[in-house]
């Protein structure tokens, strides 16, 4: 599958060579975002009322989904970010601060610039692109919440890569089989991003 970025990058950063496969959801998502919503790099779209949105509780997770967007981040060299920067951008550094910094000119990849297009979540936003299911396996990346899970977003032990494995190793240890069709809620503090 060819790569659908420039070769320039988007935001000015580095990207692989063409031709090869490199980050489909977050490439995606930042293309479709730029290509949609080109008026601003900072204001999201409006989004449209709650009872026309994607319900809540089907926006569950689904590992295979949280696996695929890890690949994604490794691909980019960004599986060591917190979740901060996930959502505002690898510039970030505060937590005060992050959600003032935020650019999609900045950084074309972070989860707010992928999403600003339609101004809901990155789940909805991911529906909305045909985003839906694991192109290999076909399994499907969201379905009804079963699970609810609460993270910090700030801290060297806070990347979405460690939210994966932690997440993993807690239904481990709970016995529950840990499969791509296990179903999970990602949200932090009162901020239901991912979902």
């Amino acid at each position: 599958m060819a790569d659908i970025r420039s070769s320039s990058g988007e935001g000015g950063q580095k990207q692989p060579a063409k031709g090869v496969y490199h980050s489909l959801i977050l490439s995606k998502l930042a293309a479709v975002s730029r290509l949609k919503h080109p008026g601003s790099n900072t204001v999201a779209a409006i989004a449209p009322p709650e009872e026309r949105r994607l319900p809540m509780r089907q926006r569950g997770v689904k590992l295979v989904m949280l696996r695929n967007l890890l690949s994604d981040l490794k691909e980019l060299k960004r599986h060591d970010i917190d979740s901060w920067q996930f959502l505002n951008g690898v510039h970030t550094t505060d937590s005060f601060t992050d959600w003032q910094e935020f650019s999609r000119e900045l950084d074309a990849f972070s989860g707010k610039a992928c999403c600003l297009h339609t101004g809901l979540s990155f789940v909805e936003t991911m529906v909305e692109a045909g985003l839906t299911h694991d192109p290999i396996s076909g399994a499907p990346y969201f379905s009804d919440m079963n699970t609810f899970v609460s993270y910090t977003w700030r801290g060297p032990a806070a990347s979405l890569s460690a939210l994966v494995l932690s997440v993993e190793d807690a239904l481990s240890e709970e016995g529950i089989e840990v499969r791509c069709e296990t179903n999970m809620s990602i949200t932090v503090a009162d901020s239901p991003f991912l979902s």
